[in-house]
């Protein structure tokens, strides 16, 4: 259910007891208790019930607006049981005869397309309807919705709850935009301009319930911010969004929901290459992880790994990639655990364990084989081949087995070349090329190939700190960074002078 539901109950104590609570002798009176026939999952005698109201209403008193009421209390039991097919046709019901009987404009209006919109994305969701129709039509419902509060002088609460959702569906269709960059963009800055309404809406609310769901609107502005490349304002916006979070957590019914937003801005953040940040929001949710009130998934421990190497916390990052692969939960994910032995390899690189770094690539070449032979959709499996052997290959160039590292990167360099948008300029693949040369050089002993590799790194090397502005400590810094390429060029050079020196 939408993280907004809160918000919602608090409208729908004003709005349902107009129908439930009525007078005695009103015919739309509702005596029946709803809400516990919800709780008690009792979902078809609710509706049976509703809709036996509505036709008596009807035969009472035809045509009469009181009769859109038990309808309006189906739309809304069918979006609290999840059940967007039953929401859809109610709300759609309700607009309809809300129009004929010039009902349209009243203050039940921007709450039934609220529910409507949002029964329309679980439609979506469950792959009913493609994203590419729904998401516009929800858009649409919300947009009305929202001109009508406004029409009608609600608190700004409702605004932002509105704004928050329509930049929600903005959000789940520009994710759909992979193949159109410009429209894409243009999507998520629309969602942008909707997480900004919503954050200015709520500091002109006087309902302090909505207070609390800020965090949530400075999480969706960050996000949108990321999906621009405007990585410095998306930091700002979630350091603003983790400090409504961390009130959040003392919730214990509002922790899991929580961490679920602080998961996807860590991720957001190392993506972006702010680990430092991202250590941050893990740290906020080790208390409630540990406490047993979130269950702990591997991905969180594989993630938080990573943050702890990206930030130069090897060892921690170890122990937490080696607590998660005990976990026995593994045995029925056999990828998740292929994850983790490549984080686990990556972080021991520093560590000097060769022998164990060289057993878990071979652990992994082994997987991602099995699943290529049994037809499986080859990208990923290549990219974690790709990963094992340059692992194996660095091992083993450190081990001083020349030939075998040869092999493997040899093998790497032939899957990193035929990858989508390679670069052979990125920093990854000028590590790898001077890893190769390396390996060759001392290997087959291949000097024209290792010239040539180290000669493209250098290129590429050069490149880099020509973008920058200028030999500032940074460019210096970039640099020096390069000087094993520099260094294994000359001790070639010595080599092909002196033939015979080992």
């Amino acid at each position: 259910m939408s993280r907004i539901l809160f918000p919602l109950m608090a409208l729908l104590a004003v709005l349902v007891p107009a129908a439930v609570g009525a007078q005695e002798g009103d015919t739309t009176a509702l005596p029946w208790p709803i809400d516990e026939a919800r709780l008690k999952g009792e979902y078809p005698e609710a509706v049976a019930y509703l809709a036996e109201e509505e036709q008596r209403c009807e035969s009472e008193r035809p045509g009469s607006g009181d009769c859109l009421h038990p309808l309006y209390l189906q739309l809304y039991l069918a979006w609290a049981w999840d059940k967007p097919r039953d929401a859809v046709a109610a709300a759609e019901k309700w607009l309809e005869l809300a129009e004929q009987r010039d009902e349209l404009g009243g203050h039940n209006e921007p709450t039934i397309r609220y529910f409507y919109a949002s029964a329309i994305k679980g439609l979506v969701s469950d792959g009913i309807v493609w994203g590419g129709v729904g998401y516009p039509a929800a858009i649409e419902q919300l947009t009305l919705a929202l001109e009508r509060s406004r029409a009608l002088d609600r608190d700004p609460s409702e605004a932002a709850m509105l704004l928050s959702a329509r930049g929600d569906m903005l959000a789940r269709r520009a994710a759909e935009e992979w193949s159109n960059e410009e429209r894409r963009l243009a999507l998520w800055s629309l969602a942008e301009a909707d997480s900004r309404g919503a954050i200015a809406a709520v500091e002109r609310s006087e309902s302090a319930e909505i207070r609390t769901d800020t965090a949530d609107y400075f999480a969706d502005l960050a996000r949108a911010l990321y999906e621009q490349g405007r990585d410095e304002e998306a930091v700002l916006a979630a350091e603003s969004a983790l400090a409504g979070f961390r009130t959040r957590l003392e919730d214990p019914e509002r922790a899991a929901s929580v961490v679920r937003a602080l998961r996807r801005l860590a991720v957001q953040a190392q993506e972006a290459g702010y680990p430092k940040v991202a250590l941050r929001y893990w740290d906020t949710m080790l208390d409630p992880l540990a406490d047993g009130l979130v269950e702990t998934q591997v991905n969180d421990l594989l993630m938080l790994g990573k943050a702890l190497a990206a930030t130069g916390r090897g060892e921690d990052a170890i122990a937490v990639f080696e607590e998660a692969l005990a976990d026995p939960v593994l045995e029925a994910n056999p990828m998740a655990e292929s994850f983790l032995r490549g984080a686990l390899m990556e972080a021991l690189a520093s560590t000097g364990d060769h022998a164990r770094t060289i057993a878990l690539a071979a652990e992994n070449l082994a997987f991602a084989d099995a699943q290529l032979a049994a037809g499986a959709y080859a990208p990923p499996f290549e990219a974690m081949r790709m990963k094992a052997l340059l692992a194996r290959g660095e091992a083993l160039l450190e081990t001083r087995r020349w030939d075998e590292a040869e092999r493997d990167l040899s093998e790497a360099r032939k899957l990193r070349e035929t990858r989508a948008f390679y670069d052979p300029y990125e920093d990854a693949n000028i590590g790898a090329d001077l890893r190769l040369a390396k390996a060759v050089s001392r290997g087959s002993r291949d000097f024209a190939l290792a010239r040539t590799l180290l000669q493209r790194g250098i290129e590429g090397a050069l490149a880099h700190v020509a973008s920058g502005t200028g030999f500032d400590a940074e460019n210096a810094g970039k640099l020096r960074s390069y000087a094993p390429l520099f260094r294994e060029q000359v001790r070639i050079a010595f080599a092909l002078a002196k033939p015979d020196r080992p």
